[in-house]
């Protein structure tokens, strides 16, 4: 839609930073399953691990990712319109201590019941401990 921000890239970030990651919608009306699916690589683009979870789009509750030196981060933050809903998903990566790095990113997406949407983030963290 538009105005609708579905991918977000921080270059650049300071090893030992997070990635912290939210997404609200979920009230007595409305219902949206946000998971994370992704992959962290090493510089020469080896997989080192998958990164998942479940967040809770009823309490907005934080998931930070913490972020290694020499890494890039591809995370999907994928929604699922159980009904009609909007939901708000967010994200800022924070350094060691806790500044915020960059810009604070935020989308509001309103879908119908059985849509299936994913916000891409995208984290390129610089060398270093």
């Amino acid at each position: 839609m538009a105005g609708e921000k579905i991918f977000n890239p921080w270059f650049d970030v300071p090893a030992r930073s997070a990635l912290i990651i939210s997404v609200t919608g979920t009230t007595k009306d409305q219902f949206v399953l946000a998971t994370l699916d992704g992959v962290v690589t090493t510089s020469t683009g080896a997989i080192e691990k998958k990164i998942t979870g479940i967040l809770n789009t009823a309490t907005g509750d934080e998931e930070d990712i913490p972020l290694k030196a020499s890494r890039l981060y591809v995370v999907d933050v994928d929604l699922t319109f159980i009904t009609d809903a909007t939901a708000v998903v967010e994200a800022r990566v924070e350094q060691s201590d806790g500044t915020v790095f960059g810009k604070k990113f935020k989308t509001t997406l309103a879908r119908k019941k059985g849509s299936v949407e994913a916000v891409t983030l995208f984290v390129s963290v610089l060398p270093g401990e």
